[in-house]
């Protein structure tokens, strides 16, 4: 009985993962600006929230009751649960102590993902099979979106419409005309994110893989995933998984045999081919948004500064106390402006500024503290570093760059459903990868 409960648990978690993009989700409270919706000042619960907690409830149940904490990650703990403490304090001088409070129940969930994903009986080969095949699903449903120009509603998967003539959709336009960037189940930004890490996470499986099915399912996927990264038009995520790349080949190439270097140059050798077809064949909307001269990417390095300035002008007035766990679109409304539009009350696009402004300068330092402490573990094992028996950490190690450098462009990582847990799943992984 307890083995059947152990592979529940296993596999449970592995859907988790493969679910995660997927936005369905119960609105409990819809927020309001002037009769307009207010995403910041919903409630919602989502299935991927459910299903997080009835894992949780199952691991409970195996361990009876008595929580483990691994000895190898033993000073990332006590950083975890200042991290908690921190937003819970932070629920006292909130402006909206309702969200407050829906804030710090998401913390508490991120920081359930990352404990049940090195704790629990999982393998890092199953778990990135999981990621990978979700993402490529996710280029598939990409491709489909911007080749016929739309997204359609289908509200049991959490789709909204989404068409290019429509303000405030995702679209690069230039002397062609507006097209739809692909959203797949979840906008152009954040997929483009996810779509990164899974390429970092396929080069790992592609070392990995023997038996000749699986091969084709990785080569498959890569190309998936390589086309919808092109049409997410994400030049962020662009650039840190070309600099993710460069530090995996800087790492390792001394230290692999002739036969795995000969591997590893076949790889990036489709990779460059598949790109360079691909870039060919999109090849006007790609230069308008690398050379960002247009008036959409225009607006939208202006906006990005706009939303900056809200939140360097919050700090100087809150940088001891914050504003509150999720209470920093509010905190605009209430302190600089009152009279905006809906739309326009928008955290930074910066994680860092995010975490500052509403945690205070003592809530980032907590946030730098846990990154140091995995920076300085990731030194540490980097320098006793054996293939192949690290190589999932070296894999997991890239994908936290990785994640850091998107996380200085955007606030997905701690705004919305999917990149708050799948940010805490990477580091889990991460984590499981060192246990390991």
């Amino acid at each position: 009985m307890k083995n059947k409960l152990v592979k529940t648990t296993e596999y449970l978690f592995y859907l988790l993962i493969f679910l995660l993009p997927w936005q369905t989700r119960w609105i409990i409270r819809a927020g309001s600006v002037r009769g307009e919706f207010f995403e910041y000042g919903s409630y919602s619960l989502f299935t991927t929230d459910i299903l997080l907690i009835i894992i949780f409830v199952l691991y409970l149940f195996l361990v009876k009751g008595r929580l483990y904490f691994d000895q190898k990650l033993k000073n990332l703990w006590p950083v975890l649960l200042a991290f908690i403490l921190v937003n819970f304090l932070s629920v006292v001088i909130a402006v909206d102590k309702g969200i407050a409070w829906y804030g710090l129940g998401k913390m508490i969930e991120a920081v359930m993902i990352f404990y049940l994903a090195v704790q629990l009986p999982i393998t890092l080969r199953k778990s990135s099979l999981a990621l990978v095949l979700s993402a490529g699903i996710q280029s598939a449903l990409a491709l489909w979106q911007f080749f016929s120009q739309q997204v359609l509603a289908f509200k049991w998967l959490g789709l909204a419409e989404q068409l290019p003539w429509q303000p405030g959709v995702y679209v690069v336009e230039n002397f062609l005309g507006r097209f739809l960037r692909a959203y797949g189940s979840l906008h152009p930004i954040i997929l483009s994110y996810f779509l990164a890490i899974s390429l970092i996470i396929i080069l790992g499986l592609y070392f990995v893989t023997k038996k000749s099915q699986q091969k084709i399912f990785v080569w498959s996927a890569l190309y998936l995933v390589i086309l919808g990264l092109i049409l997410t038009f994400g030049r962020v995520a662009w650039l840190s998984v070309v600099v993710g790349f460069l530090l995996f080949i800087l790492l390792i190439w001394w230290r692999l045999t002739k036969q795995s270097r000969k591997k590893l140059f076949i790889f990036f050798l489709v990779i460059v081919i598949g790109t360079g077809i691909f870039s060919f064949i999109f090849k006007d909307i790609l230069v308008t948004r690398l050379t960002m001269s247009a008036r959409l990417e225009q607006l939208s390095i202006s906006e990005r500064s706009f939303y900056l300035q809200d939140a360097v002008n919050l700090t100087k007035e809150n940088w001891y106390r914050g504003t509150g766990v999720y209470n920093f679109t509010q905190a605009v409304k209430q302190q600089i402006a009152s009279s905006r539009p809906s739309w326009n009350y928008q955290p930074p696009n910066n994680l860092f500024f995010l975490i500052l402004a509403e945690l205070s300068v003592f809530g980032l330092l907590i946030f730098v503290w846990l990154l140091v402490e995995i920076f300085r573990l990731i030194i540490e094992r980097l320098q006793k570093l054996k293939l192949p028996d690290d190589w999932w950490f070296l894999v997991y190690s890239i994908c936290f760059i990785v994640l850091l450098i998107t996380a200085f462009f955007d606030h997905t990582y701690w705004t919305l459903q999917f990149g708050l847990l799948f940010f805490w799943l990477i580091l889990g992984l991460w984590a499981r990868s060192l246990k390991s």
